[in-house]
């Protein structure tokens, strides 16, 4: 799987334009934060990704199986911890699932939503590779110009 975004920061402080090349959202900081608050923050981002996409997993499994999944409501939360000396972020997921389902069932979902694919690229080792590149003020193109001729 591979996966490209772009992040855009301008000059409203904090407030970032994020693109996949077919959508377009923004990002902020609270105000608390020195942000604006006009949109969420890049926790609240991740947060969203782990949630969304174990309930989208969830209702495909249920749907190839023929399970009566009526609605499925996914609430994420983030803390650190300190285990061993090393600092710990810890994610809790709670499911609620709407739908006329058995024990077994419930328990089968459970273990799927583990499973989404956001989960597991979390789980997995992480490497965060950065390069930067300095654009000379010559250089520069104003994108919203760019836009604009195109």
């Amino acid at each position: 799987m591979s996966k490209e975004i772009s992040v855009r920061l301008g000059n409203i402080n904090y407030a970032c334009i994020v693109s996949d090349g077919r959508h377009e959202w923004m990002m902020d900081e609270p105000v608390d934060s020195g942000g604006n608050d006009i949109a969420h923050d890049p926790y609240s981002a991740l947060l969203a990704s782990i949630g969304s996409c174990s309930a989208i997993t969830i209702r495909m499994y249920a749907q190839r199986k023929g399970w009566p999944v009526e609605e499925i409501e996914v609430k994420m939360s983030l803390a650190a911890q300190i285990v061993a000396g090393k600092r710990k972020s810890v994610f809790t997921r709670n499911i609620f699932v709407k739908g006329n389902l058995s024990r077994e069932q419930l328990t089968r979902l459970e273990q799927i939503a583990t499973v989404c694919p956001v989960s597991k690229i979390l789980e997995g080792d992480i490497i965060v590779e950065t390069g930067i590149t300095h654009i000379p003020d010559e250089y520069r193109v104003d994108l919203d110009d760019l836009k604009e001729k195109t």
